[in-house]
This record gives C-alpha cells, structure tokens and sequence, in this order.
C-alpha cells in the first residue's frame, strides 16, 4: 500500500512496480467491454472486480463463505455490493468531472489516505503479532516516560463490554502472578471485535452475539499486555503490575 501511495505521488519511477496491473489480455477485454452496446456489458465488468485485490471485499467475502449457508452468503455480498455501489458510482463521476488540477489534488488527498490506512494495517499486524513495537506499546511507554499517568487501582477481575466499534474498558490494570479473570459481555456483536484475542499469551476466544464468557489468565512478569479484535482494528492494553 505504501508503494501504491508512492505511484500515486509520482515520488519516484520505481514505485509504478507497486502498482498491481491486470494482464493486457484482461485490459483490452475490458476496453472493449465498456464500447459494447450490450444489456450484459456492465455485469461483465462488474464480475470482474471481484479480481481487484480489495481487503475489504475480501473481508466481506470470507465473512459470506464463514456462514456455510449459500443464501446468508448470498445475501451478505447483495447487501455489501448494494451498500458501496452509490459510494463508487460518485467516485467514479468525480473523476470524469474533476479538472485536472483538482485531480491532481485529490489523488495526492487518496495518496495521503492510502498510507494511513497503511500505517493501521502494519499496527493491526504488529498488534496480532504480539509485538512490543505497535503504537499503543509506544503511547504507553511515551506517557509513563514523560506524562507521569495516574496509577489505577489494580483488579483481577475485569468486566469487559464488547461492542461492535470496540472494548469498554480499553485500559486497565491488573495483579502479577494471581490469577486474572476477564468478563466478555457481547449484546449484538457481530464485528471482528467477537474475536477476543491477547496475542502475547495465545489466547483466543471467539464469542458469541449474545452472551458473557470468561477468559482466565496468570501473568507472570509485569509490563504491558496487549489485546485486540481478530483483525487487529480495535485494541486494548492490561497493564500488569506487582
């Protein structure tokens, strides 16, 4: 992704390499395919974005096959497809209409865009990881280190509540060497944060929609544990301390 954000910003020749092209066959196919007067033209080149390396269509696409049910799949892809369609439709309008300083100007905005959702994506992957290089490791040692933080009350038994956006609390602290007990309250979770994860200790837990379970743990050393959704997009730290 950052190389596609470097092609996009004209840094340097090199970075055109990032950029995933289509075999020649597929683009004149597809030139000719947009010519056609036919009723099926747009269908064919809407069948074929589905080759577009696209993370988000892939989530969805997996999420669709997970169910095991060919309709719930079915209605799943409907649903997403007919929830993006007025999204790309404008953006694909925009870019006809657009001047070409302006269109300079807003793929450098989608350039400046592309690498934050990089930068997320490597921190979700560091997270998932178990790394101590993610940026909360960082913002929890930036702020022990200069912010001097209040010290919480330290408890091992911890309600959590799982929503869809995320985990209340995200920061807590807890007891080293006594065992730790978490309480997952999920109320209509469907999100990738119903996969509770704590990577450093290899604990997963998948939950369900509805319901309360029970993620039990003894920390050995004290220090920072970090916990995520199963795509690393929503996180939350266990400080342990003596």
């Amino acid at each position: 992704m950052l190389g596609l954000a470097g092609s996009m910003l004209e840094l340097h020749p090199i970075f055109r390499y990032f950029v995933i092209q289509p075999p020649k066959w597929v683009g004149r196919l597809l030139r000719g395919q947009t010519k056609s007067p036919s009723l099926f033209a747009p269908a064919i080149l809407g069948i074929f974005t589905v080759l577009i390396p696209c993370g988000v269509t892939q989530a969805m696409e997996v999420l669709a096959v997970s169910t095991g049910n060919p309709w719930a799949g079915a209605t799943i892809m409907f649903s997403f497809v007919l929830g993006t369609s007025p999204l790309f439709l404008a953006v694909g309008w925009l870019t006809t209409k657009l001047s070409e300083s302006f269109r300079t100007k807003f793929f450098k905005f989608a350039a400046v865009l592309v690498i934050f959702i990089a930068f997320t994506s490597l921190n979700g992957a560091l997270v998932l990881a178990g790394s101590k290089y993610s940026f909360d490791h960082w913002v929890w040692a930036f702020k022990q280190t200069f912010l001097n933080p209040p010290v919480f009350a330290a408890s091992n038994d911890v309600i959590i509540n799982v929503q869809n956006n995320g985990y209340t609390p995200r920061n807590f602290s807890v007891k080293v060497n006594q065992p730790v007990n978490l309480k997952l309250i999920t109320q209509g979770t469907y999100s990738c944060a119903s996969v509770f994860t704590i990577p450093s200790l290899n604990i997963t837990k998948v939950l369900p929609p509805v319901g309360t379970s029970d993620v039990t743990f003894t920390p050995t050393k004290t220090g920072l544990l970090s916990f995520a959704c199963g795509m690393g997009m929503y996180t939350g730290t266990i400080n342990v301390v003596q």
